[in-house]
């Protein structure tokens, strides 16, 4: 003990009468104790400016007629790309004009001998309601189509860009959907990083880097990561130290402003010099999926389509395709009934137009039956200036065969509720249905339900009853409906009719849209009070007002559409967030 005592006194002394090193003790104390209290988080690493590739493809089998850009080249928005022929559809093209021509021709000789035979008095087979004239007219009206999707062989881009890659050359023929031409913006896009697994953990999402040129220092700016992956993956061969030495880390993308100085390919330095309101461990753990795993995703556009602003209203997965269906709420200037596919990463890849449709607007709501048709309905709401259109009005039941979309049904929904619900409005349902004076119908629909040749419609907003109350309307036989575009009072009905639980956040509440998974519905609201929220709420559709209970509510966003993967076993939901991107939600429990 005496030794140790006397080792520790000159320990102590030593410090004492040496004053330089009792200061770098000090100094090194205090630093420490600092890096430890501050959490500054310092990473480096690379990547390489980048920027989405649109792929430009037909839905249909084509031969290359004419191609009038090359790899390299800058072009303006609706500049003519290709010129593409389709041998059936000019087939049958030339059939239904001949098949008009020959009825147009007979209808015109009935006319002339009726005017011969104004004496006899027979019943007119001629005139806007006879047999011919509604042969003449369907044929008409399928000539009209089939040219429209004749004018679609002449493709067009629909944003200024420059030219990727030319797959094709003159007189091949494409497979549907083949890549024909590749394009990209004319500056990068985003920034895909890739950092070390040794120090994968001190990259999230939200933190704030600064990205670097490394063959020009002054070329630099400010960005923030915007996803990190939730897998270690091989690194890049331009990006390692060494062609022959394989290293393994995570892809971390960074979104950046079009004004970025940056050329595409360009190889960059990423940097973070911060001080994380989070511990390590804590980054750590936002970057490591956990076993309830959320992602978010931005909507991205893949492919090179006639409507860019793509509003995600309703989602619709389909197990043999492995991808989502997605309608919009916004159609575009010409309305035309466009369907897009979507994989589990919110991207865009297919836009794809139903056969059968002249034009549809405001596509809320789309769902399949047993059978594997799809439902699709537009919202039926008026417009700013209090009218209903004719294309806001439809209901469609849709064919699918593959990735090809026909309609075997479009009707004026609207209408066949409006008329009956004028005739019985002391009904209560018709009393949900109509507006205040009641002089006609003033509905929202945004979510339905197709299940035993019954259709369920959910209301986001109606008469002033429905205001915080959950409403399911329901119309029996729906295959007459669909043919005889009339509803009879005794096919109308009251599903539901309760209020939604209880949130002092959640006020003048409406149904965004409707799914049925493994049995069970669930119902997405939104707010319609102008505050960015709603919720996603459980119930049985055999008693839905006794069963309804929250699972998950949403702030700051606006949930449009659900639907269920069955194959990776998660729930996908949209979001319309306006001006700002629309984003999609991948989660495996709510």
């Amino acid at each position: 003990m005496g030794k140790l005592a006397r080792q520790k006194t000159i320990f102590i002394k030593a410090i004492t009468e040496n004053k330089r090193f009792s200061a770098a003790i000090l100094v090194c104390l205090i630093a420490i104790l600092k890096i430890q209290s501050s959490n500054v988080v310092s990473t480096q690493y690379l990547g390489i400016a980048d920027t989405k590739e649109i792929n430009i493809n037909s839905s249909h089998a084509v031969k290359i007629k004419n191609i009038h850009v090359i790899s390299g080249q800058t072009i303006a928005e609706n500049e003519l790309l290709l010129e593409l022929e389709r041998p059936d559809l000019e087939m049958s093209i030339y059939e239904l004009e001949s098949q008009l021509n020959e009825l147009k021709a007979e209808n015109s000789f009935n006319e002339e001998m009726n005017k011969k035979l104004k004496s006899v008095k027979v019943k007119s087979g001629t005139g806007q309601n006879s047999p011919l004239q509604i042969k003449i007219d369907s044929i008409a009206k399928q000539l009209e189509l089939l040219n429209r999707k004749k004018s679609d062989l002449f493709v067009f881009s629909k944003r200024a860009g420059v030219i990727g890659s030319v797959n094709v050359k003159v007189g091949e023929d494409a497979s549907p959907f083949t890549p024909l031409i590749t394009m990209h913006d004319s500056s990068p896009s985003l920034i895909k990083g890739f950092v070390h697994e040794s120090i994968y953990n001190k990259t999230f999402k939200g933190q704030k880097v600064v990205v670097t040129s490394i063959s020009d220092g002054t070329k630099t700016m400010n960005a923030v990561v915007a996803s990190v992956g939730n897998r270690i993956i091989e690194y890049p061969v331009r990006l390692r130290k060494s062609e022959n030495i394989i290293a393994y880390g995570r892809e971390v993308v960074i979104f950046v402003s079009e004004d970025n100085p940056f050329l595409i390919g360009e190889k960059v330095q990423i940097k973070s010099f911060e001080k994380s309101s989070k511990s390590i461990m804590a980054a750590h753990a936002d970057t490591v999926p956990s076993p309830n795993t959320e992602n978010y995703f931005d909507l991205s556009i893949d492919v090179d389509i006639e409507n860019v602003n793509i509003e995600p209203s309703g989602l619709l997965f389909i197990k043999d395709l492995n991808q989502t269906l997605v309608i919009s709420d916004d159609t575009g200037k010409k309305d035309r009934p466009y369907i897009y596919t979507m994989n589990n990463k919110g991207e865009i890849d297919k836009e794809i137009e139903i056969a059968g449709v002249k034009g549809i607007a405001d596509m809320e709501a789309i769902t399949q039956d047993e059978n594997g048709f799809i439902y699709i309905a537009s919202s039926m709401s008026e417009k700013k200036d209090g009218k209903v259109s004719k294309r806001r009005k439809r209901f469609l039941k849709v064919k699918r065969s593959n990735f090809e979309f026909t309609a075997v049904a479009d009707i004026n929904l609207y209408d066949a509720l409006n008329k009956v619900a004028l005739k019985n409005q002391k009904e209560d349902w018709a009393q949900i249905l109509l507006n205040p004076s009641k002089s006609k119908v003033k509905i929202n629909i945004e979510g339905i339900i197709v299940k035993g040749n019954t259709l369920f419609f959910g209301l986001r907003s109606a008469s002033s009853k429905l205001k915080d109350q959950f409403v399911l309307i329901r119309i029996n036989d729906l295959d007459s409906v669909l043919e005889t575009e009339k509803i009879q009072a005794d096919q109308v009905s009251i599903q539901a009719n309760s209020a939604f639980p209880r949130d002092h956040f959640f006020k003048n509440e409406g149904v965004s849209d409707m799914a049925m998974i493994d049995g069970e519905l669930y119902v997405l609201t939104v707010n319609n009070n102008g505050k960015e929220g709603g919720r996603v709420l459980k119930t049985v559709l055999e008693d839905p007002s006794n069963h309804l209970q929250e699972v998950k509510t949403f702030r700051g966003l606006k949930p449009e559409g659900i639907t269920f993967n069955s194959q990776t076993k998660n729930f996908i939901i949209s979001f319309d967030q306006g001006k700002k991107t629309a984003q999609i939600l991948v989660t495996d429990k709510l």
